[in-house]
């Protein structure tokens, strides 16, 4: 069993290549737990993912040649990563990370799992930087306001229900074929029970499309407080306390 599992929803789309130089090289500096790389295609495009392949042997790719929607791409990544895991961590494929992320993220993490099951190194919103300037580790990121997805961490069994969730109250309904932004699923179910994110102080990662997989200008949707691409997390001067 891996410790970690690592998943990206992709497009055919051009951010993927950075994302994945700085996953592996940055993010995963240094780390020593089992973990794997897995990217999930929605385009149907297999060819889109040769150069990959070839750039990235370690990067295991889930390409069948379906075009999927973003939301039964997504579902299917959750279907598939709660398997023989501890820990999936899930990114879209337009990101940048700092150095050390998972060394970091596995520390944190360990440190608030009695209290918290879903955690978040990539926030949104100015109360991060706020929180920082005062010293705490993490912001109580409340499930009716989530949005995001960059580097989401969740315990594997909660992944599992996310997906059973999804197909047992979501595929069914007529809206859910029209329905674009896995965020709002994500809002729903982290709200049935309620779950608050423990979300990282400050960003470990930042956002670098664009435009979104669902064509959305992203205009406001950079993190506050990213530290960087060339500094590590493990330096940030953080008492993990309860």
């Amino acid at each position: 069993m891996v410790t970690w599992r690592i998943g990206l929803t992709c497009m055919n789309r051009p951010y993927l290549e950075r994302s994945l130089v700085s996953l592996l090289n940055n993010g995963l500096r240094g780390f020593k737990e089992s973990y794997s790389v897995e990217l999930f295609d929605g385009s149907g495009k297999t060819e889109y993912f040769d150069e990959v392949k070839k750039k990235f042997p370690m990067v295991t790719v889930h390409c069948d040649g379906k075009s999927r929607t973003v939301l039964g791409n997504n579902l299917r990544m959750w279907q598939t990563l709660h398997e023989g895991c501890s820990y999936v961590m899930v990114f879209p494929d337009d990101f940048v990370t700092c150095l050390d992320l998972l060394q970091y993220a596995s520390k944190f993490v360990n440190a608030y799992k009695v209290l918290y099951d879903v955690f978040s190194f990539y926030t949104p919103f100015q109360e991060i930087c706020e929180q920082w300037k005062k010293k705490r580790p993490y912001f109580r990121w409340l499930p009716q306001t989530f949005y995001g997805g960059i580097a989401l961490t969740m315990k594997s069994h909660v992944v599992k229900q996310c997906a059973e969730w999804v197909i047992k109250n979501m595929c069914s309904l007529p809206q859910f074929t029209k329905q674009k932004e896995w965020d709002i699923v994500l809002n729903q179910f982290f709200q049935k029970p309620y779950r608050t994110i423990c979300a990282a102080v400050p960003n470990l990662c930042q956002h670098t499309g664009v435009v979104s997989t669902i064509g959305n200008a992203w205009n406001g949707r950079t993190a506050p407080c990213f530290i960087g691409e060339d500094k590590s997390a493990m330096q940030l001067n953080m008492n993990l306390s309860i």
